[in-house]
């Protein structure tokens, strides 16, 4: 299985529409293969245009997704993982939030019928504050270590990358594109780099400020010592039992 992130410190470079385009056009190509968009921006762009874009009403399409029962959003995923996980009761199953386009597009053109999404959310910044809003669990006394031994750092950075892994083991052959937020300082953002096996930027040539861009993308995750890897490392030696 291949995973890919597409990210860029900078909006509005295109990087959502990337995003849909290697999608279809590797689906497209590998019809034998299950492709996966995964979006993790609260704009929702790729979702809006997986299901429909402007002359097909994707955006009221998410709304509809939205208000499914179950809602089959990446929102309701984090908000079952951040309710589960920390208390032992494990993972939620990913399959149960992937749709697939074609039975939600309606009149539009049809897409690849391989290709999966997991829907974005205009919720996603609530479930953002809760994330970040999880306490870290204190250490409790005595010779022997007992009580939670995670560090919740690493352990919500970990939601994103147990849904791509479940994938793989049901789907060895799976593709997996992830859509991000731009915004570095994002929980979200950290869950999708941390999710994928590669990184996919985009960027404007002409434009100064995009280039720019690269650089602190590139910064934020390689610089010694700063970069997320790092902090995720740092967490994992404070808390050698981060894993449920």
């Amino acid at each position: 299985m291949s995973s890919y992130v597409l990210w860029s410190n900078k909006g509005g470079i295109g990087k959502s529409t990337l995003s849909f385009q290697l999608a279809c056009k590797y689906a497209r190509l590998n019809p034998e293969k299950e492709v996966f968009i995964m979006d993790l921006s609260p704009q929702c762009d790729v979702s809006r245009m997986v299901l429909g874009g402007g002359h097909g009403n994707g955006e009221e399409k998410i709304f509809n997704v939205m208000k499914g029962n179950p809602r089959k959003t990446v929102y309701q995923y984090l908000r079952e993982c951040v309710r589960d996980v920390p208390t032992g009761l494990g993972y939620p199953d990913i399959s149960k939030f992937i749709v697939s386009p074609n039975t939600i597009r309606e009149n539009s053109t049809p897409l690849p019928e391989n290709l999966r999404l997991f829907c974005g959310d205009f919720d996603l910044e609530r479930i953002t504050q809760d994330i970040d809003g999880l306490q870290q669990p204190p250490k409790r006394g005595g010779i022997v270590p007992s009580g939670a031994q995670y560090s919740t750092y690493a352990l919500t950075r970990s939601f994103l990358r147990k849904a791509v892994t479940s994938i793989e083991s049901k789907n060895p052959d799976a593709v997996i594109f992830i859509d991000t937020d731009p915004y570095y300082s994002v929980v979200t953002t950290h869950l999708g780099l941390l999710a994928a096996e590669k990184l996919i930027m985009a960027y404007s040539p002409s434009s100064q400020a995009s280039q720019y861009a690269i650089y602190r993308s590139l910064d934020f995750l390689h610089s010694p010592g700063i970069s997320l890897q790092d902090d995720i490392n740092r967490e994992l030696t404070l808390y050698p039992r981060p894993l449920v």
